[in-house]
């Protein structure tokens, strides 16, 4: 049976979620607050209202057209994004003592996807839209690509953001995972401005 496009393989939607995240996450659902895929789509939905805010308090042309297509794009991304996907083999170094073959360990795509979109959290004026691993994960040393594309905030030189958070995505990777990354691919695809820059100061 197919999903549907906000669906998680947990059965829990994103409208669900987003109730969730809007209650404070009260009470608390000790299921979503255990379970991977519904912590990695939380989080994707609290890093969208950060950014959109501003978006939604523009004096004029609050919600243009564009503005309505990003906004989807990343909806429709996070759903997809946060499931488990497919199965990364982890091959540990060789040891003394025999290993029983049935202890394979891996890890999942998705939370490879996590580790990318945290890097983009932690840099300033990048939100990483939409992320997609391309090869064939389940052999090892076959060449992946990375694919993101890139909401910035206006301000940083674009070309030097991407430069870093290309360098920190494959610090990371290289940390946390045995892929073999053959390019990053970064597109810069929507630019917003930060209109409340500035109030208070």
């Amino acid at each position: 049976m197919s999903k549907t496009p906000d669906l998680l393989s947990c059965g829990h939607s994103l409208d669900q979620l987003s109730d969730y995240l809007a209650a404070g996450k009260q009470p608390a659902d000790p299921y979503i607050d255990a379970c991977a895929e519904c912590q990695a789509a939380l989080h994707a939905l609290e890093q969208l209202n950060t950014l959109t805010r501003e978006l939604v308090d523009h004096d004029s042309q609050a919600q243009s057209e564009e503005d309505t297509d990003w906004l989807g794009s990343i909806f429709s991304n996070i759903a997809f994004e946060a499931r488990a996907g497919r199965d990364i083999p982890l091959h540990a170094e060789p040891v003394e003592a025999e290993a029983d073959p049935e202890d394979e360990l891996s890890q999942t795509e998705g939370s490879v996807i996590a580790l990318i979109r945290a890097v983009g959290d932690e840099l300033d004026g990048a939100m990483i839209g939409r992320c997609r691993l391309i090869g064939e994960l389940a052999d090892p040393g076959s060449a992946v690509i990375v694919d993101v594309r890139v909401t910035a905030l206006w301000g940083p030189p674009l070309r030097a953001l991407a430069d870093e958070l290309r360098l920190k995505i494959r610090e990371t990777l290289e940390q946390h995972t045995q892929l073999k990354i053959s390019a990053i691919d970064i597109s810069i695809v929507d630019i917003l401005h930060e209109t409340n820059q500035g109030v208070g100061d």
